[in-house]
């Protein structure tokens, strides 16, 4: 009977550790899926921002490209009108 008893117990601790290898693998293997997420959201939110900030240089380098031509055009008007 012993002998029974020890041969389960062996079984049921051999079955433990074979799950708790498996939860531990799951969850590096979670963890190791997580950090590259993380990663590339965070490559896409700077990529984002990297946008948002050149669109913004784009919008100011053409507003100022405006004022230029208006000015331009305004010393035109003057050096005719004379």
């Amino acid at each position: 009977m012993i002998v029974l008893y020890t041969g389960i117990y062996r079984v049921a601790l051999d079955l433990h550790r074979r799950s708790e290898e498996k939860r531990r693998k799951q969850a590096t293997s979670l963890a190791a899926m997580a950090q590259h997420t993380v990663s590339h959201l965070g490559t896409a939110v700077i990529g984002v921002t990297r946008t948002a900030k050149l669109d913004a240089q784009l919008i100011q380098q053409q507003q100022q490209q405006q004022r230029q031509q208006q000015q331009l055009q305004m010393q035109r008007q003057q050096v005719m009108s004379v």
